[in-house]
């Protein structure tokens, strides 16, 4: 069993966040996540069997309370969740 737990999280006005906290934001949460699903995904295959958890960063507790003025960057939660979503539906989840 695979579980991708990994999460960060910024919050602020949406000009001043910088590029290098969206890049690490995405990395963390879409391209981390999809690098050790392939790696293991083959492992998985071989056995025939096998579970992955992926909870993203919008299971973050405590962001619906931010200011509607603030920028939740969850970049990638919803495409996690698409790809893990698509993946089911690949491997005959």
């Amino acid at each position: 069993m695979l579980v991708n737990n990994a999460a960060s999280f910024y919050a602020g006005y949406f000009e001043e966040l910088t590029p290098e906290q969206m890049e690490r934001q995405l990395a963390t949460s879409l391209i981390g996540p999809m690098n050790v699903t392939r790696a293991v995904l083959p492992v998985m295959r071989k056995q025939r069997s096998g579970h992955v958890v992926t909870i993203s960063s919008s299971a973050v507790p405590g962001q619906e309370h931010l200011p509607p003025t603030l920028l939740r960057l969850s970049v990638g939660c919803e495409n996690v969740e698409d790809l893990w979503s698509d993946l089911d539906s690949a491997l005959g989840a």
